[in-house]
């Protein structure tokens, strides 16, 4: 097996056997902090391909990472500079706000998932793909979830859910994002949400389901505005 390159080398079933998952935990400044240095890093080294990533977890006020941003800013990027990352799983604490810039590309591998119960403003674009064999859920949102000018979110072979916006979430979807269940046997719907969930952007869902494409539960609230988008086919 090759460790932390997110395939299942030996054909056992299991993906990146051997490997070490982290958690590596961001520990570097709360502000003006250079995610590309491995010094921020619990773990010596900027994220890798099979690890755990934590940021805020403890209760810290953090509000520093920006990426790959056009017009400048942290983050170890200049103007104009693109910058992708492939990572296992990313978990936002409470108190963090994450600023993904717009030439800033995430890719959440291998199962893999992205928890939020912070604010999560996303100018790029994330992909997450290859849960057809887990139950997981792509996205967990408890925080702010904002999807700002350009960005979008592609969610590809989902397990249960692609998105499950929790009663105390909030999702501001603008730019262009999409849930294909094609392949997923399993996928129950493209959203669970007992939150606000609001497409201000394009949303577009493919199916097959098992329930409903996108369930509104517990009163939660889905709105369609300001000429926003929601296609399911």
């Amino acid at each position: 097996e090759v460790l932390c390159d997110a395939l299942d080398n030996n054909c056992d079933g299991t993906i990146d056997e051997g490997s070490d998952f982290g958690p590596n935990i961001w520990i570097g400044p709360d502000t003006l902090g250079v995610f590309d240095d491995s010094l921020n890093w619990s773990l010596g080294h900027i994220p890798k391909i099979c690890e755990n990533i934590e940021i805020g977890l403890e209760g810290d006020t953090i509000d520093l990472i920006i990426l790959g941003n056009s017009s400048g800013g942290t983050g170890g990027n200049g103007a104009g500079t693109s910058f992708s990352l492939q990572i296992r799983d990313l978990n936002i604490g409470p108190n963090t706000t994450l600023h993904l810039g717009e030439s800033f590309s995430l890719s959440i591998l291998g199962n893999g998932v992205i928890m939020n119960d912070g604010t999560f403003n996303i100018e790029g674009y994330i992909n997450i793909r290859d849960q057809t064999d887990t139950n997981n859920t792509a996205l967990l949102n408890g925080g702010n979830l904002n999807i700002i000018g350009y960005g979008g979110i592609s969610i590809n072979e989902i397990g249960d859910y692609a998105i499950d916006n929790k009663s105390t979430g909030v999702i501001e979807m603008s730019g262009f994002s999409s849930v294909d269940a094609y392949n997923s046997e399993n996928a129950k719907s493209a959203i669970l949400n007992e939150g606000i969930f609001n497409i201000i952007g394009n949303l577009y869902i493919y199916g097959p389901f098992m329930e409903d494409a996108v369930k509104n539960s517990n009163g939660g609230q889905m709105e369609v505005k300001n000429g926003g988008l929601l296609r399911i086919q």
